[in-house]
């Protein structure tokens, strides 16, 4: 963003941190379409999802909606190189992480703790 390569940008949060990206895959709901469910192989983002707390997988699923939609800015700022929009979507972006880091630390070794969860 701050060399103004906003395609670029655009580019790398759809496919490592959007909706679609393969980290966004345990944050989504399973149940939500309420589809039957098929087996299938799980990725390692999956699986640690099952571990994951439920608040802590509400604020990643948002973290995901957020890069998501920084993406769609960026685009468009490629576009018409007015950033101002995808800034703001950034911004949106960083308070989903901050909000998660904030709540879940690492207390010890290999243990996430949340002082309303644990």
């Amino acid at each position: 963003m701050s060399s103004a390569n906003y395609a670029k940008a655009a580019r790398i949060a759809n496919t490592r941190l959007g909706m679609d990206s393969p980290a966004a895959e345990g944050c989504k709901d399973e149940g939500a379409s309420g589809a039957p469910q098929v087996s299938k192989p799980s990725s390692m983002d999956h699986q640690m999802s099952q571990l994951m707390p439920e608040g802590m997988r509400k604020i990643g699923l948002e973290m995901h909606q957020s890069a998501s939609d920084f993406a769609a800015q960026a685009a468009k700022a490629s576009k018409t190189g007015n950033a101002d929009a995808a800034l703001a979507s950034l911004s949106r972006v960083t308070q989903q992480c901050t909000a998660c880091h904030a709540a879940y630390k690492e207390r010890s070794k290999n243990k996430l703790s949340n002082s309303s969860i644990w």
